[in-house]
This record gives C-alpha cells, structure tokens and sequence, in this order.
C-alpha cells in the first residue's frame, strides 16, 4: 500500500483529466494495431507515462517471465508482469469467440496457480487485447474472472491503481465479512443501506413495490399488525440506528426488513 499522498491524488480532478486524456490516446492509437506486442507497448508506454509524470513513480513491466524469473518450477510465458499483476495481451481477433476467450482466460489461471502452488502469493491478472478486458483474481482458495467487456476508462483507472497497489485486498470470505460488517472502519456497509434505504422511500420502482408485496406476503407480514411487544420495539430502534432514519411504522420496519 502507498503513501497517503498518492491516495490524495487519486481523488483530484487532475487526475481525472490526466487519465481521460490518457485514455483517449491509448484508444487512438490502438486503432491501427494488430499483434499482441503491439497492443501491450502502448499499453506499457502510455501507463508508465501517465504514472511516472503524475505521481513520480516508475512502474517496471517484467517481460516474458519464465522460470528463471520466478525461481521456482514454471511452465509458460507471461507476456509482462508488474507488482503481481500478471497481464496477458491478445491479438485483436482473438477474443471474438468464446473458445478463444476461455482458452485465454484457462492459460491466465494456469499461470497464477502454478505461483501460487509454489510460492504462496497470489497474483491477480488481465487479460486485453486493446477492445476487450477480462479481470482474474484469487476468491479464497479459488480463482475466477470476470466477463469480457469493452475497455473503458474505469478499467484504466482499475488498472493504474491496481499497478500502484492503493489498498489492494484479496478477495475473500473473510475480507469481505470485515469489509460489510456494519462496524467496520469503512463505513461501506452503513453508507450504502443509507443510500438504499432514501433511494427506496423516495425512488422505488413498480418492480420493487411488488417484490416488497410479494416478500410481505412469503413472510406472512401485514401493515396492519399493531403488536407492540418488547421485540419489536428494539427492533424499530435497531433499524432506526442502521438506516439512519426514524423507522417507526410497520410500514417502514418491514421496508427496512426487506432492504437488509
């Protein structure tokens, strides 16, 4: 994890402008390439670029790592590596079919397992060919992807943070009941059951009136319901305390409910 500075950067307009530009030079100029060599040095180029001007870092892209580089047995060729993230590069029209996606995606894994098995660490990958874009990632003991999608600029920015490793966790189960844990230090969790919750009272869809009405009645749950017990009670205030609202009807206690 860097410097809270480089953090502070990530968050300017500046940076924002600096990347659309970026952005955009790197698609103009991906126009005319073909080969896979091609797409991964204006890939590297501009990256490095963009990341030593803006936050004075050098970003080194180890090249065809084999063996010898990772010092321990492995088979294959990684096309570039840098700060364990492993990025492989395809030819423009070989991400079209599917058989070419998920054999492309089957070498990737290949290549983050055989790490892994060795060494213990466990990378994340890319897999792009100037069009398309493929994130791969340890869950736990596992590893999965993500689809194929049109490159964009999120995936730019995904990408420069991921190089410069701002905060970057592993995927697993118990990051992830750390991270949404209502106490957790974040606040992801509460800021986003705030942000549903005003969003539900005030911008609820048809769709999701009806899939409240249809969870009231799996639940046997009734508006009408004016039990006052000690439970529901505390449950009002529990809710009142999550949501960040005052939840005082049954209406609201069963939205809340609903919501969780």
């Amino acid at each position: 994890m860097l410097s809270s500075e480089i953090k502070r950067k990530i968050n300017t307009n500046e940076y924002r402008q600096l990347l659309d530009e970026y952005f955009q030079k790197i698609v103009k100029q991906l126009k005319d390439s073909i080969s896979e060599s091609t797409v991964g040095g204006i890939f590297e180029n501009n990256i490095y670029s963009f990341i030593d001007y803006f936050f004075n870092e050098q970003i080194i892209f180890i090249k065809e790592a084999t063996e010898s580089y990772f010092r321990h047995t492995f088979k294959g060729r990684t096309d570039a590596i840098s700060n364990n993230l492993i990025i492989e590069y395809k030819d423009k029209g070989k991400l079209d079919t599917k058989r070419d996606r998920d054999s492309a995606i089957s070498q990737i894994k290949d290549y983050m397992m055989q790490i892994y098995e060795n060494s213990g660490s466990k990378y994340e990958g890319i897999v792009t060919n100037g069009e398309k874009v493929s994130y791969v990632y340890f869950f736990d003991e596992t590893i999965k992807n993500t689809r194929f999608s049109s490159f964009n600029i999120r995936d730019l920015d995904r990408i420069v943070q991921s190089l410069l490793n701002i905060g970057t966790k592993q995927y697993n189960p118990k990051n992830m009941v750390r991270d949404f844990n209502l106490e957790s230090s974040t606040g992801l969790t509460s800021n986003l059951l705030m942000a549903l919750y005003d969003t539900y009272e005030n911008n609820k869809t048809q769709k999701t009136q009806m899939l409240f009405e249809e969870w009231q009645v799996l639940f046997r749950l009734s508006d009408s319901d004016h039990g006052q017990n000690q439970d529901i009670v505390k449950r009002k205030e529990s809710l009142s305390k999550i949501f960040d609202a005052a939840v005082e009807t049954n209406y609201q206690q069963y939205s809340g409910l609903f919501l969780l």
